[in-house]
């Protein structure tokens, strides 16, 4: 009887086990998972909010300035509006590393987020008053010009410190003495996530209403989590400033410039290398009596006069608190970033066509029915083009800028999801590029130094489309995007085979 009730009594344990044991061990990883990727930092919540609101503005305002100056205007100049939106974009992206060095130099990350999410609200503010006509229509197109001053001053310092200052808060957090920096990250991606995801779902709400509207709710909502920012400074992990790595490219620069009329020296003795075992690859010998730093760069080459000792009064110590040496590292740091020239040179063209796509991609939609790599793109936008100016033509809509085309936006899909794909791989590839190829006290720069040569791209467009004016008149309907898009397939192929030559030519050799 005890033998038949223990039999039992095992399988039950065992069908027990057998069908609650898959959701154990998927309770447990869930727990395990939750763990590692949220964390519940008192910061945390304040941060992301304040990221949902720059981020909710830039979907809800930004992104589409150009379609408000376009409509605000009585004759529409799009020349004008590609103009302002063309500095606005150009200002917030090349501004990142200098609000970078702002944050690491001078003040801290703290006040220059307060700072720019203050220039972002006043942006806003001024961009209602604009759309409610109670300033003067002889002034707007200036007013407009240091509107997109004060918004590109609020991405420029916004965004990219916001998301540094989490990663302090986060890392703060941890408890290990030994930080866990792909915790740390991975943490730091699940908040950012979440402010993201949320600011592109909610602007929907808000489809169709008015510009005053949307202006007003974006500054409203912007001061309402800059104040909820402001309310958990006492949570906050306020880390001293250590100094900018990016100072050392300036005085490096300097210090060679000073130092230009000394020789090339013959021997390792006669750079300063405090104490630092060289390899013997870090020097490159020529002609049997000179020496290299590596990594050799051409037309800066002269860099190295950096690292060489001058033989006068002043001790090697003094030389250095004067800036007028640097150790062989140092000097190779700075040569490292400059191998990144010749790739960030290709991206150039890769911010024109961006700039375009976030001018004109959006005021072609605007004025079609509503409804739910680089050379592809531009050729499929071109195809667009064309397809729509036959039915502009054919309906009879040139001369009637406010009418809807017959024509759903829905055909303006492939370039969009074209243009996602080629940001996604191209910037990610960017940063991870650089990431390998600098020393390790650039890496945290890569998206800041990367933004900025993208954001030449920007003033570009503008200049590009200014030289060639005559394709473009007041109205999208009366210029000739086909012919402006014509155009940029050619750059972008050119700009292909550069990229090309750059990869094989420098970067295959090098490696």
């Amino acid at each position: 009887m005890e033998n038949s009730f223990l039999n039992l009594r095992h399988r039950v344990d065992s069908c027990f086990y057998l069908f609650c044991f898959p959701f154990l061990e998927t309770t447990r990883r869930t727990r395990a998972w939750m763990g590692y990727y949220i964390c519940f930092c008192k910061a945390a919540p304040f941060v992301s909010g304040l990221v949902y609101s720059h981020k909710f503005a830039e979907y809800v305002v930004v992104s589409v300035l150009i379609t408000y100056f376009t409509d605000t205007w009585k004759e529409d100049n799009l020349l004008k509006a590609v103009a302002i939106v063309n500095v606005q974009e150009g200002l917030s992206t090349t501004m990142v590393i200098v609000m970078t060095y702002i944050s690491e130099a001078h003040i801290s990350r703290l006040k220059v987020i307060i700072c720019s999410t203050a220039a972002y609200i006043t942006g806003l503010v001024l961009l209602y008053l604009s759309a409610l006509k109670l300033i003067i229509q002889s002034t707007q197109v200036g007013l407009f010009y240091m509107i997109v001053v004060l918004i590109a001053v609020g991405k420029a310092g916004g965004q990219p410190i916001l998301e540094g200052y989490l990663v302090d808060q986060l890392r703060n957090h941890e408890p290990n003495p030994e930080i866990n920096e792909d915790r740390v990250e991975a943490r730091r991606k699940f908040w950012w996530s979440i402010a993201c995801l949320s600011a592109y779902v909610s602007p929907w709400i808000f489809f169709g209403a008015s510009w005053p509207r949307k202006f007003i709710y974006s500054a409203s909502l912007m001061g309402a989590a800059g104040l909820l920012f402001l309310c958990a400074i006492p949570f906050y992990h306020h880390s001293e400033r250590t100094g900018s790595n990016l100072t050392n490219v300036f005085l490096v620069f300097k210090a060679a410039l000073l130092k230009r009329h000394l020789d090339y020296p013959s021997t390792q003795d006669k750079f300063h290398m405090n104490d630092e075992i060289l390899s013997p690859r870090r020097f490159i010998k020529q002609n049997g009596h000179q020496l290299y730093l590596a990594p050799q760069i051409k037309f800066f080459r002269w860099l190295d006069k950096a690292a060489i000792k001058e033989s006068s009064s002043l001790s090697v110590k003094e030389q250095e608190s004067e800036g007028r040496l640097f150790t062989v590292t140092q000097v190779k740091e700075i040569k490292l970033l400059l191998t990144m020239v010749p790739m960030w040179s290709t991206f150039i063209g890769f911010g024109l066509v961006l700039s375009t796509a976030n001018t004109f991609f959006t005021e072609q939609g605007n004025d079609m029915e509503e409804t739910v790599s680089i050379y592809i793109l531009l050729c499929v936008a071109w195809r667009v083009e064309v397809r729509r100016l036959k039915i502009v033509y054919k309906s009879d809509l040139v001369d009637k800028p406010k009418d809807t085309i017959p024509m759903s936006n829905l055909w303006l899909a492939p370039q969009f999801f074209l243009l996602g794909l080629m940001e996604g791989f191209a910037i990610d590839g960017l940063v991870e590029f650089f990431s390998n190829h600098v020393s390790e006290s650039m890496v945290g720069y890569g998206s800041a130094i990367n933004d900025c040569v993208i954001g030449i791209g920007s003033f570009l467009n503008g200049l590009c489309v200014y030289t060639f004016r005559g394709w473009f008149a007041d109205t999208i309907n009366h210029s000739r995007l086909d012919q402006y898009y014509r155009m940029l397939v050619v750059v972008a192929f050119i700009n292909l085979c550069y990229y090309w030559w750059i990869s094989i030519t420098i970067y295959s050799k090098a490696q």
